[in-house]
């Protein structure tokens, strides 16, 4: 086969695997290759092609190693937004917003974030940043106990760094929380992320204000004063 009839072939098997794409639903390119593509061309290769679908239009880098089919408005091109990032790194329980973007959603506070944060088991690396997403790995399956967990430790993390923190609503969050508290859901995270023991501490002294059994002292030094909000002081600051 002549060099042109090679190039051609690579050519139609990417983009047998792009036109299986959303318009603007984002990948990383060595994914797509390891998972999809390396039987049928070489890295070199597909490599390649990419770079040519991308000057042909037909592929859009949005950051490094990272792609889109771009979507084409009555204006041109329209890259892709945040919310279409996001979902591509949190659906089928593959990830979920931290940061603002959680605190918004359980009315902590009303405040904005610069950026959008997301946990995901979507990329390969530490961290990504796609625009003004930022992308964090977390290799977890994230049901719903598993979301809760992150969401509730996320919050404790940094709790005293939330601007115009609504206490009451915290307050509201973690009293519910607590009725549904897991060790095991917590044991899970903990082997991923490794939380600061201050962060547990402060978990434990919320599970305790509701009377709420949990083996976190496992996780804890009786000898070691760790700084965190306590839950009674919350409670009067909040009511006073």
């Amino acid at each position: 086969m002549s060099k042109e009839g090679n190039r051609m072939s690579g050519r139609t098997i990417v983009l047998q695997a792009v036109e299986q794409m959303e318009p603007n639903q984002v990948f990383f390119a060595r994914q797509l290759y390891r998972e999809e593509l390396s039987g049928q061309i070489t890295e070199a290769a597909f490599y390649k092609t990419v770079e040519r679908l991308c000057k042909g239009g037909v592929l859009s880098k949005v950051a490094q190693g990272t792609y889109c089919r771009p979507k084409v408005g009555r204006f041109g091109v329209l890259p892709p937004s945040e919310t279409e990032i996001v979902e591509v790194f949190t659906k089928n329980h593959t990830g979920m917003t931290i940061g603002y973007a959680l605190y918004n959603s359980l009315r902590l506070t009303t405040q904005i974030g610069k950026h959008v944060e997301v946990l995901t088991s979507g990329i390969e690396q530490g961290q990504k940043t796609i625009g003004n997403v930022r992308l964090m790995q977390c290799m977890v399956e994230f049901g719903s106990d598993i979301r809760s967990m992150l969401q509730m430790l996320e919050i404790l993390l940094n709790y005293t760094e939330i601007q115009d923190l609504n206490v009451r609503q915290f307050l509201a969050y973690a009293d519910g929380f607590s009725q549904n508290y897991s060790d095991e859901a917590f044991r899970e995270v903990y082997l991923v992320r490794r939380y600061p023991k201050r962060v547990i501490a402060f978990l434990a002294d919320v599970l305790d204000y509701y009377g709420i059994s949990h083996g976190l002292g496992r996780y804890l030094s009786a000898l070691s004063e760790y700084k965190y909000p306590r839950m009674e002081e919350l409670y009067e600051s909040a009511w006073a």
